[in-house]
């Protein structure tokens, strides 16, 4: 801005009819100045081109270091939890960086606790398994045995009611003839 303001102020000098001698020494102070813009727009082109290049080296440096920060994420996102961001030096991306990989550190550890977990779960289920298993056999076992039991119990029962028919008509034929032989004494 002030680079602007001082070339218009230099661009056309005041032009002054009281003093007769200015135009002698006019061109000579019109060439000094016209050499002094010539050089004052070669430093602002060199200090443009330089503050673009700086800007572009800087830029990409910072690109840099974010798409490699997006490329580890987007590989966590895919599953894979053993990449590290590169961290270098103290800025804002470095400490992003710093946070990003301690929580990929505790993301494995809770992977890793889980899968233990889901190992010991594993493990309990056959286990489970197996009881279950082992228990229902058992259980199969009882049921036959008390099946066989009540087989035994039911024939038994039958036989004790043959026992009682038999009995019964043993008693009534005994009465029966006990009946007869007291009519035989008589």
């Amino acid at each position: 801005v002030c680079f602007v303001v001082f070339f218009l102020m230099i661009r056309r000098p005041p032009r002054s009819t009281l003093f007769p001698y200015t135009t002698l020494f006019r061109s000579s102070i019109q060439n000094v100045l016209l050499k002094a813009r010539e050089q004052i727009s070669l430093i602002a082109i060199i200090e443009m081109v330089l503050t673009a290049l700086f800007s572009l080296a800087l830029g990409t440096v910072l690109t840099r270091r974010i798409l490699t920060l997006k490329q580890v994420s987007e590989n966590v996102a895919a599953g894979d939890l053993s990449g590290r961001v590169e961290v270098k030096g103290k800025d804002e991306i470095a400490v992003v960086g710093n946070a990003f990989n301690a929580m990929l550190d505790k993301l494995n550890v809770s992977a890793t606790v889980q899968q233990r977990y889901q190992e010991e779960l594993e493990a309990l289920n056959n286990s489970l398994e197996v009881r279950v298993a082992r228990r229902t056999a058992e259980l199969q076992s009882s049921n036959v045995a008390l099946k066989t039991v009540m087989a035994e119990l039911k024939a038994e029962k039958e036989e004790q009611r043959d026992l009682i028919e038999k009995q019964t008509l043993t008693q009534g034929q005994l009465l029966q003839s006990e009946k007869m032989a007291s009519l035989g004494q008589l």
